[in-house]
């Protein structure tokens, strides 16, 4: 491909346009960028192939000028960064705020042991992994903790050592759930869970909050066209076929083009749609534009208008451009009004840049659209390096999703990669392409057989149908529909927390569970033997009998774990579910070993409570605090 190019507008103007130069082995060397300012990039390889330095800046027609950033890489024979100088300012000095010029040892597995930041032993850092390979503290600023199966489970903060993020996966390895610290007080207790559904194959067809109040639905992905209100999917038109051989949009109706054998990406969904009250109809929805590689680098609305566009390093670390970013540093404030300003009085040449309308000229319309955007006051909108989106675009380099919050991260299944190290988190990504050119993955779970994928794509079949069931009845409940009261928003809560763990294949839902396969392979264990594990059940050593069963074990505490959020009778459901629980766990922890006096937790996940049901089960767990002194009893109010 030798330009990749997106219009919009009346006039179809390009909004998006790279040129780009390729070598005689096909790698790209140069990425000719026509409408962001000093985002061209000029690559330098070595006899592999392999990215050795990128200058970014403004080509000339045979070198980049006005240089604004520059990376280099040492690269040893497997590819690791032996070497690697960032330079953010373009004054090819290593030294500069938050820049490095930093020297790596590696491990026999290739493994980050030291990252000597500066290279004068002035600031070294020691990332620490565990056996199985996954990085379990970077030396800087998160720890990680896994399960058995290599996936990610908890991100804490390492000075702090207050959790961050927590995520829970289905028996296939999707990433079902997360809640993260959105309140910044150093606990995830109370932080509501975050759901992701996706199909058969493995999709994100939709991310929900705890209560269907807000959702943000996924359409087609490339290769389709999506019709929001219909949808109705039409194919494409090729090129060989009297097809516009460009990428071309219009509001409501995309096509792409997908480059052959362009090695491994993913393909982002086209449209996201936003449903921020839970009836089930999309308030707002916008459009993802994708480069050769899959790569989202325009974000526009429904109605056309280019909401803010992505640049990317050679390690896919995203540069966000908000729209109104006339000079393309990554803030829209009012500097950009003054180069805009000076623009239209110059007459400058034209660029969708600065031309924020799209009607084909850069002029005072512009200047009005601009001065609405930053605002009296004045109100800056920052996003630059590291920051990918604004708009709810959570889409990246090769069409992944990405994860600023922890650590600049991209997702490749249940695997995570930096795009600051360049190094996958956990021990299921292929090292062997480094610089940008992607991992491949090997997920670490049983190859299910065809019978079992068979009945899987029916259990999802299954499970969507039930989930369509659901949202009807929830809006016909509160449109009223149907006679009786609406149900109150507990009510609502207890219904769709109910649903989910019906409809949970993984081992913590009691929903139908896919076919057993092979036995996976074993891996070290965090936290103890059982950690991350649930649905524990506990024998009596002496008669076989069942004690009892242990729904999660987290942090080396024994959980219990409740939806309930009211009961007719707070008095007998305390007794039974707290109690004599409490006696069970109690009784079965003397025969878990390594467990013995661990911890024993009540955890509540189905919303909130109500006051006095909470305090209720409040007063039986002081009550059991203060008849058992010796055992730590904790309570965990979602």
């Amino acid at each position: 491909m030798k330009e990749m190019t997106w219009v919009g507008g009346a006039n179809d103007v390009d909004f998006h346009k790279v040129s780009y130069e390729y070598d005689l082995n096909s790698n790209v060397l140069l990425e000719d960028d026509e409408v962001q300012l000093g985002h061209d990039i000029a690559y330098t390889r070595d006899q592999l192939d392999r990215i050795e330095e990128a200058l970014s800046g403004t080509w000339s027609g045979s070198a980049i000028l006005a240089l604004t950033r520059q990376e280099d890489f040492g690269l040893s024979h497997t590819g690791g960064w032996e070497t690697y100088q960032l330079d953010l300012n373009g004054d090819s000095n290593f030294s500069g705020t938050d820049e490095l010029d930093e020297t790596r040892t590696h491990s026999q597995v290739d493994e980050i042991v030291s990252r000597d930041l500066y290279s004068d032993q002035s600031s070294v850092l020691s990332p620490q992994h565990d056996a199985a390979h996954n990085l379990t503290d970077d030396g800087e600023n998160f720890k990680y903790t896994y399960d058995g199966y290599s996936r990610l489970l908890f991100v804490d903060d390492r000075a702090t050592q207050n959790p961050i993020a927590e995520f829970k996966y289905n028996g296939l390895g999707h990433r079902i759930a997360e809640r993260r610290d959105n309140n910044g007080d150093g606990s995830l207790f109370g932080e509501p869970w975050t759901y992701f559904a996706y199909d058969e194959n493995g999709t994100l067809l939709e991310v929900f909050d705890n209560d269907l109040a807000e959702s943000n639905i996924f359409g087609a992905s490339p290769g389709q066209w999506w019709e929001p209100n219909g949808p109705e999917q039409k194919k494409p038109a090729k090129p060989d076929e009297g097809g516009d051989p460009r990428p071309w949009s219009s509001p409501g109706e995309y096509s792409t083009v997908r480059p052959p054998n362009w090695g491994r990406m993913t393909y982002p969904p086209v449209w996201v749609g936003k449903d921020m009250t839970g009836n089930g109809v999309v308030d707002t929805s916008h459009f993802n534009h994708t480069n050769q590689d899959q790569d989202v680098v325009v974000v526009v609305d429904s109605s056309g208008d280019v909401l803010e566009s992505v640049r990317y390093s050679s390690a896919g670390m995203p540069f966000g451009l908000p729209i109104g970013d006339v000079n393309s540093d990554g803030i829209r404030d009012s500097q950009d009004q003054v180069d805009l300003g000076n623009w239209v009085r110059n007459r400058d040449p034209h660029s969708a840049r600065g031309d924020l309308n799209l009607d084909g000229v850069v002029d005072s319309a512009d200047i009005t659209i601009l001065s609405t955007l930053v605002g009296t006051p004045a109100v800056d909108l920052e996003l630059g390096r590291g920051e990918l989106s604004s708009n709810c675009n959570r889409y990246g380099a090769s069409g992944l999703p990405y994860d600023a919050e922890i650590g600049a991260l991209y997702e490749i299944g249940v695997v995570y990669v930096s795009s600051a190290t360049g190094e996958p988190l956990n021990a299921q990504a292929d090292e062997d392409d480094k610089a940008g050119e992607g991992a491949e993955v090997t997920v670490g779970l049983p190859k299910p057989t065809p019978a079992a994928i068979s009945r899987l794509k029916k259990l999802a079949k299954e499970a969507r149908e039930r989930w369509r069931k659901l949202r009807k009845r929830l809006k016909e409940a509160r449109e009223g529909k149907g006679g009786g009261k609406p149900p109150t928003p507990e009510g609502q809560k207890e219904i769709v927390g109910d649903f989910l763990k019906r409809n949970d294949f993984g081992p913590g839902g009691t929903g139908p569970k896919p076919p057993k396969g092979p036995k996976p392979p074993k891996g070290p264990k965090q936290g103890g033997a059982l950690e991350g594990k649930e649905e524990i059940v506990v024998k009596n050593p002496a008669t076989g009998g069942d004690i009892t069963d242990i729904d999660r074990v987290r942090g080396g505490t024994l959980w219990e774990v409740k939806t309930a959020t009211n009961a007719m009778d707070h008095e007998a459901w305390v007794k039974k579910h707290i109690l004599e629980k409490f006696k069970k766990i109690k009784e079965a922890r003397k025969h878990i070993k390594g467990y013995e006096n661990a911890p024993i937790g009540f955890e509540f996940e189905g919303g909130p409570l109500d006051a006095d049901f909470r305090k209720a089960v409040q007063e039986a767990i002081d009550a059991l605090k203060a008849a058992n002194p010796a055992v730590d009893i904790k309570v965990d109010f979602n």
